[in-house]
């Protein structure tokens, strides 16, 4: 058996980085979709028509879409037209 520390190796450090730029990147998409089911959520109440696990399953292109549209829905009902045309129509063709 080896007796030396990955860490102390500069391949080891290299992964140790990519885990954490890996580990940042995904805080930062999960906090992206908490706060915007959380503007969602006060802006329609409980008559937000999809559900949250819905909204926090987005991708990070679905994120970045919703975040510009966000402010232009008047009603839920616009935000439910948006929705089915651009994060299912989108998870549809993924699949």
């Amino acid at each position: 058996m080896l007796n030396f520390n990955l860490s102390d190796t500069r391949a080891g450090e290299e992964l140790i980085d990519m885990g954490l730029q890996k580990g940042l990147q995904k805080g930062r998409t999960e906090g992206r979709q908490e706060l915007l089911y959380t503007m969602l959520y006060n802006r329609f109440g409980r008559g937000l028509p999809v559900k949250k696990e819905n909204l926090v399953d987005m991708d990070d292109n679905v994120i970045n879409d919703l975040s510009n549209a966000i402010f232009d829905f008047k009603t839920a009902e616009d935000f439910v037209i948006w929705w089915h045309m651009n994060a299912i129509a989108k998870k549809e063709k993924s699949s």
